[in-house]
């Protein structure tokens, strides 16, 4: 059960990170890219 809840909680953090990436200025492609990756490395 803590598993599956965990990725709910990576899924909130991602989008929120999203959000903050580009509101700094990167590249959105760049953003998700770069969150895509990070998500890959989590499981």
């Amino acid at each position: 059960m803590v598993g599956f809840l965990t990725y709910f909680i990576h899924t909130g953090v991602n989008i929120h990170q999203a959000a903050y990436l580009i509101d700094k200025g990167i590249n959105p492609i760049f953003a998700a890219s770069a969150l895509t990756i990070m998500a890959l490395g989590q499981e």
